[in-house]
């Protein structure tokens, strides 16, 4: 593993590897993809009923004619109090946007690729405490992060169950498989490590293919 900076013994900055060099266009995929999947997570909740909808008004409020009033055939008319709404918000809405594999696989490298040029995207084997307790796991965050770590997404490989069991009780801490992480979710977090291993296999030869 090439390391180019060292952060303290605990964790460190590596080199920008190769897959996260010479990103064009960056910016406006990364963009148009956190717009997309902050508009895929979104519920259409808000429903609100039109006037064949509504319940009773079946009958004629008032005579046609004679009574100086405007002509009405129903009290569940819009313009009515306790009528229908014109044009309302329904839960048949879809919010959802598709976004294709080769930008989404982009946008998470633009992504990594912002977080290491802001010094925030570390490499560490040394993330497992020395017994599986959450205070050991925050002691290890605090080391890392003597002012304190904020918001920390934790990379990973498959197989750390146990890692992840130790650090998911820790506020503003998350942790999931590296080829998990999406664009949103790394922009979210104020700084990004990665295991060792996890590390490796993302700048691996099939890194590019995983997504």
């Amino acid at each position: 593993m090439n390391i180019s900076e060292k952060k303290n013994s605990i964790a460190e900055i590596p080199a920008l590897p190769d897959i996260l060099k010479n990103i064009s266009n960056g910016d406006v995929v990364l963009y148009e993809t956190i717009v997309a999947e902050l508009a895929n997570r979104r519920q259409a909740n808000a429903h609100t009923k039109d006037r064949s909808q509504v319940s009773g008004g079946g009958k004629k409020p008032y005579s046609q004619k004679g009574t100086g009033r405007a002509r009405a055939g129903s009290s569940r008319s819009p313009i009515w109090r306790g009528g229908g709404v014109t044009f309302g918000p329904t839960n048949e809405r879809n919010y959802n946007h598709k976004i294709s594999k080769k930008k989404r696989k982009l946008a998470q490298l633009v992504a990594f690729a912002r977080r290491h040029e802001e010094g925030n995207l570390f490499v560490s084997d040394k993330l497992m405490p020395t017994e599986p307790k959450t205070r050991l796991a925050a002691s290890i965050l605090n080391e890392i992060f003597p002012d304190g770590p904020g918001k920390v997404l934790i990379l990973v490989e498959k197989g750390t169950e146990d890692l992840r069991k130790v650090y998911r009780n820790i506020p503003g801490v998350s942790v999931t498989l590296w080829e998990n992480a999406n664009s949103y979710r790394i922009i979210s977090h104020d700084n990004v490590i990665f295991t060792e291993k996890a590390w490796q296999e993302f700048t691996g030869s099939e890194a590019g293919d995983k997504k």
